[in-house]
C-alpha cells in the first residue's frame, strides 16, 4: 500500500482511530486504578574494597562493580528477606504474606536494587503503600548489605559497603505512574488503530452507520426540495388532505411519499 494511499485511509477512518485510542485509554485507566498506589523511598551504597595490596586499581574496581552486581542479585532472595525483618526496624512482616511463593512474589515488586554501571555504587529503592514502611524497608536493606555483605562473598573484612545517601523518600506515590500509563494506552490504542486500518482497509466498523445516516439525511431532503419546488400543486393537496383529517397525520418515515398518487 502507497503511502499517500495509507494517509487518505487515515483521514477517512477517523473515527476508527478515536475510538481504538478512547478504548485503550480506558482499559488502561482501569488497569491502573486498581492497583494499590506505593511511595517509594530511595538511598544509595559504595562498594568498598581494600587496596592496600598490589593490586592495580582498574582491576579494584572492576572488582567492586563484580561485588554491585551479585549483592544487588542476593537482595532479592527470602533468605534476604528474612534477614530484612529480622532487624528490628519495625518492617510489617505481614505484608509478604506467610509462604514463601508469596513472600517471594511480594519481595521482588516491593524492592529495585541495581547496581550503577561502572561505579561500585548499588541503588536501592523500596516500594509500600504506607509511606514509612518504605523508609522502613529501604533502611533494612541499606543495613544488612552494610553490616551482612561478608555472608555473600569469600573477601571477608577486605570489603566494606558505605551509606552514600540517607533514604529519600517521596511525599506522593510514585506507583502506578498515571501519566506515563496514560500516554502508553494512547500510543498503543494509536498503533492498534493504524494497524488495523492498514491490514483491513475496506472494513467499516465505525464509520458504516454514520456514512448511512449521512447519505439518507441527505438523499431525503434532496427528494423533498424536488418534490416542493417541482411538483408545488402535490404539495399543496397533501397539505389540504393534512388539514382535513380529524387526527394529527404523520407521514412514515421509512418510506417516501408517491406525489404522483391521486387524492
Amino acid at each position: 500500500m502507497e503511502l499517500n494511499t495509507f494517509i487518505y485511509l487515515i483521514k477517512t477512518k477517523l473515527t476508527t482511530v478515536l475510538i481504538f485510542m478512547g478504548l485503550f485509554f480506558v482499559v488502561g485507566l482501569g488497569l491502573t486504578l486498581v492497583q494499590p498506589l506505593k511511595y517509594s523511598s530511595s538511598l544509595r551504597l559504595l562498594v568498598v574494597q581494600d587496596a592496600s595490596g598490589a593490586v592495580d586499581p582498574y582491576t579494584t574496581t572492576r572488582a567492586n562493580e563484580y561485588l554491585s552486581e551479585i549483592l544487588s542479585k542476593v537482595s532479592y532472595s527470602t533468605s534476604f528477606l528474612n534477614q530484612v525483618l529480622g532487624t528490628g526496624l519495625g518492617v510489617d512482616a505481614s505484608y509478604f504474606g506467610n509462604t514463601n511463593k508469596k513472600m517471594a512474589k511480594t519481595w521482588a515488586k516491593t524492592i529495585d536494587v541495581k547496581p550503577v554501571a561502572n561505579t561500585g555504587i548499588i541503588a536501592v529503592t523500596a516500594y509500600h503503600p504506607n509511606r514509612d514502611q518504605a523508609e522502613r524497608i529501604a533502611r533494612a536493606v541499606g543495613n544488612i548489605l552494610i553490616t551482612q555483605n561478608g555472608n555473600y562473598h569469600g573477601l571477608g573484612d577486605k570489603v566494606a559497603i558505605k551509606l552514600l545517601d540517607e533514604p529519600i523518600t517521596s511525599s506522593y506515590p510514585v506507583k502506578p505512574n498515571l501519566l506515563i500509563n496514560a500516554g502508553l494506552s494512547l500510543l498503543l490504542g494509536l498503533i492498534f488503530a493504524l494497524s488495523f486500518i492498514y491490514l483491513f482497509p475496506e472494513a467499516t466498523l465505525f464509520e458504516r452507520r454514520a456514512l448511512a445516516a449521512t447519505d439518507w439525511q441527505a438523499e431525503d431532503s434532496q427528494l423533498n426540495q424536488f418534490n416542493l419546488h417541482q411538483q408545488p400543486e402535490a404539495a399543496e393537496n397533501y397539505r389540504l388532505v393534512e388539514e382535513a383529517l380529524p387526527f394529527d397525520f404523520v407521514a412514515p418515515t421509512a418510506s417516501k411519499p408517491d406525489w404522483h398518487q391521486e387524492f
